[in-house]
């Protein structure tokens, strides 16, 4: 009975817990609340660290794809971005540490300066491709999804590789352009860590040059048409078919009549549907009035228009045959057997290079007419511009749209080809008339020829 009286009063008592009992308890309280608050606080900061990271991402894809829409040609910066000093760390948070001097440190991981190049790009790094007009070089600060980001854009040239039976049939160095973005999230105070940039690359091939020893391009011709090529000769047009070449000799004066009878002054040279088998070495332009260097024989030599002259002429200026036959250049076809039709685009593939290795820009100018007897009507003209002209023999394609035509039979096709005002002051040199330098128009039509 004492037994049960002692357990009854201690259920009975009021005087509640003592003090230490209630310091343990309050203290088991702060370590559970703060532990879940920092899993909270750690999820929250994980959950806002991603979607920075997402913003990112998405921003550094538009901005690759709105530095593609600027074109192959017109894609480059206005100058050389700005440099920063290297520091050790493993992966740096500024952008620029990749700038040295004009080049940019291609690495395969961006995020670790020590990591190697990408196969086939130099250690020293590849060569901005700066352009007038280019785009800014300096990083533009946006904001986007809430958050501030500085935004680096890179243009670079690469140096491809297409190998063709043992050989580098892309040797320039300059055969493509590579955009680089970094996104570096402005660093802000907090737990979101270290503002480490987000990189993206894109590798662009000139949509314009064809690695050497390939075939011309095709016209997308649509699916009832195919592709008509006519090879340029060195013939001239008072021939049905293309004759041997004799050897070297002066440029012919092509651009003053359309008359294709014998010993007519002026008349175009021949382009036919057979390809060339004679291997030539000879020089079209013994008197073109420019320096052109050593073998290889030099070809056809083309010189930018006079002042005063329209930009990518088509015709001499009368009694100038003596100067424009290095300015413009003409060949027809024979004759046509029956009705041909053609579709709305066509190509042009032709070998060249600048004359004397000169660095710069030229713009290929090409236009098409139905010759019919003494009457000549445009087609269409169009023009092909290259930041840099081969310095070395190189093919070089591209297609063109045009309205689609008909020619009759006994009518002919011609081709103009010429340079725009402001090309390369020396010109380029046109190899063709030869198995492997093979200058080539490609026509879509409906009605290919025998």
């Amino acid at each position: 009975m004492r037994h049960r009286s002692r357990l009854a009063a201690r259920l009975t008592d009021q005087r509640g817990f003592g003090i230490v009992e209630v310091v343990v308890a309050a203290a088991l309280a702060l370590v559970i609340a703060g532990s879940a608050f920092a899993t909270f606080d750690r999820s929250n900061t994980g959950t806002r660290t991603a979607e920075r990271h997402e913003v990112a991402v998405s921003l550094a894809q538009r901005e690759l794809e709105r530095l593609r829409r600027h074109g192959y040609a017109a894609l480059g910066l206005s100058g050389v971005p700005a440099s920063a000093t290297p520091t050790s760390a493993a992966n740096p948070a500024d952008p620029a540490e990749y700038v040295s001097g004009s080049n940019l440190l291609v690495r395969s991981n961006f995020r670790n300066r020590s990591s190697a190049p990408p196969p086939g790009v130099s250690s020293a790094g590849e060569p901005f491709a700066v352009v007038t007009g280019g785009i800014g070089a300096a990083p533009e600060r946006v904001t986007a999804g809430g958050w501030q980001f500085d935004v680096h854009r890179f243009v670079t040239w690469v140096d491809l590789t297409c190998v063709v039976g043992g050989t580098d049939r892309c040797a320039g160095p300059r055969d493509g352009k590579r955009i680089t973005v970094a996104v570096r999230p402005v660093a802000l105070p907090g737990s979101l860590g270290m503002a480490k940039p987000l990189w993206a690359t894109s590798v662009l091939t000139d949509p314009t040059a064809v690695s050497a020893g390939a075939l011309p391009p095709k016209p997308s011709a649509g699916s009832a048409g195919t592709a008509q090529a006519f090879h340029l000769y060195d013939t001239r047009c008072n021939h049905g078919a293309r004759q041997a070449i004799g050897g070297s000799h002066a440029a012919a004066d092509t651009g003053t009549s359309l008359v294709c009878a014998d010993l007519t002054a002026g008349r175009p040279d021949l382009m036919g549907t057979a390809a060339t088998t004679q291997t030539q070495a000879f020089d079209f332009s013994t008197d073109l009035p420019v320096a052109r260097g050593a073998a290889p024989a030099a070809g056809l030599g083309l010189l930018p228009p006079e002042a005063g002259q329209p930009s990518c002429p088509t015709a001499y200026t009368i009694l100038r045959a003596a100067t424009d036959k290095h300015r413009v250049h003409r060949w027809v076809t024979p004759a046509m057997a029956s009705t041909f039709t053609s579709t709305d685009r066509s190509a042009m593939t032709l070998w060249t290079r600048a004359t004397a290795a000169a660095a710069g820009e030229a713009t290929f100018c090409v236009s098409l007419h139905k010759v019919d007897g003494l009457l000549a009507t445009p087609i269409t003209s169009v023009t092909f511009r290259v930041e840099r002209w081969p310095q070395d023999r190189s093919q070089l394609a591209f297609t063109f749209q045009h309205p689609a035509f008909s020619l009759a039979a006994g009518q002919r096709l011609m081709l103009t080809l010429s340079l725009a005002t402001g090309s390369l002051p020396a010109g380029i040199e046109l190899f063709y008339d030869d198995p492997i330098y093979d200058t080539v128009l490609s026509v879509g039509t409906t009605t290919p020829l025998p």
